[in-house]
């Protein structure tokens, strides 16, 4: 996966760089008329490439642990919620201890997929400098 951003801080080797999030209209939002506003997202990143502040870089992570960190971040902790539903329906049909279970659930699932962000965060890289400040 590879994105463009600006270095916006220099942390030793690590480079704070504002990359612009992608839209569903590929990023043409004169012509998809959706009304979304683009934003962008800040990522560290290791500076291989040796960017300075202001400089417009190429940031590239592997797409398949992209992918993967997207899929334990959004779809395992709701997984982890209906299994809990199921598993709690079987012993009763009381909507009060079904509400705490599920949720506490997903609380505790998101928690541990917090908890292991330094495992399963793709690792970027500033492979490229494309404009110097």
């Amino acid at each position: 996966m590879e994105q463009i951003g600006i270095v916006k801080e220099l942390r030793g080797n690590t480079a704070i760089v504002s990359v612009n999030r992608v839209s569903a209209c590929g990023e043409n939002c004169a012509q998809c008329k959706g009304g979304c506003t683009p934003s962008s997202a800040i990522t560290k990143a290791e500076n291989a490439a040796g960017a300075s502040v202001g400089d417009t870089v190429k940031v590239e992570a592997d797409t398949k642990k992209v992918i993967l960190a997207a899929f334990m971040v959004y779809i395992v902790p709701l997984l982890c919620a209906i299994v809990a539903a199921i598993i709690v329906t079987c012993f009763t049909t009381k909507l009060g201890p079904l509400l705490i279970i599920t949720v506490n659930a997903f609380l505790a699932t998101i928690l541990l997929v917090k908890s292991m962000d330094k495992v399963i965060a793709p690792k970027t890289t500033v492979t490229k400098i494309l404009n110097r400040k």
